[in-house]
């Protein structure tokens, strides 16, 4: 029944600021929440006001999560290699995401002319695994961080 926050995938809770205020009342579902912007842990399972700058979208991870976050450039071209930094949301045995790779101007991948990066936490660390391997690499994960 809230009808003005919503789930980005499985993993990301979205509460955006509506009519201009920089505060608002969200719902957590069960589970513990990361708030994307400060890393602050929150249980879930109960409703939170919170504020924050209007240039910032309240986003929440949930716990167990792998979030691949590229390094921000300024324009793409074609050779565009975009640098990941991978984050692990809490403590998790296991984790995992993956990443589409195409060559970004043809619909070859239709063909099955695509790379498949998936990336994985287990054992402590951090494992990239590519499959396919048919295009040039436009993702690099250069980093692991845990977000306690």
């Amino acid at each position: 029944t809230i009808d003005d926050q919503y789930m980005m995938g499985n993993d990301i809770l979205c509460a955006p600021f509506l009519n201009g205020k920089s505060a608002r009342r969200i719902y957590l579902p069960a589970g513990n929440w990361y708030d994307f912007n400060t890393n602050k842990k929150y249980p879930g399972g109960q409703f939170y006001q919170i504020a924050m700058p209007l240039e910032q979208v309240p986003m929440f991870v949930r716990e167990g999560s792998l979030l691949p976050l590229a390094k921000p450039v300024e324009y793409i071209t074609a050779s565009t290699v975009f640098e990941i930094e991978c984050r692990v949301y809490g403590k998790p045995v296991t984790a995992q995401a993956g990443l589409f790779e195409d060559d970004g101007e043809t619909f070859n991948f239709e063909k099955g002319d695509y790379n498949y990066v998936s990336l994985e936490w287990y054992k402590g660390k951090g494992h990239v695994t590519r499959h396919n391997k048919s295009l040039p690499r436009r993702y690099k994960p250069v980093s692991w961080k845990v977000v306690p």
